[in-house]
């Protein structure tokens, strides 16, 4: 993958099920990665989340990276923020969207 490129949207999860905020955000990320010729990605973060990768495609991403950890049941402001500072690091998206909510 060449340099900053994709967009890439930060998926919430709630009570084990992805947040609405998360299914808006792949929405509209959709339409901007197809307006921009780019791929669409989606990071999840969490405890048990991997088995959510498939609704995250059905949602309209290509790509879905799982982060999934017991250390990473709660929702740890430091422990987020290190791991998605991590994934963007490594992937190198053109743009990062996430959702204004207490995550």
């Amino acid at each position: 993958m060449s340099e900053d490129s994709g967009i890439m949207i930060f998926g919430e999860v709630r009570g084990g099920k992805l947040d609405s905020v998360t299914t808006e955000l792949l929405g509209g990320g959709r339409r901007l990665a197809l307006r921009l010729g780019q791929e669409l990605f989606c990071l999840l973060v969490g405890s048990d989340v991997a088995g959510l990768a498939q609704e995250v495609v059905a949602f309209g991403a290509d790509k879905v990276y799982v982060v999934t950890d017991s250390l990473l049941k709660e929702y740890q402001p430091d422990a987020y923020l290190a791991v998605t500072e991590k994934v963007v690091g490594q992937v190198k998206p053109q743009v990062f969207l996430l959702g204004q909510s207490d995550i």
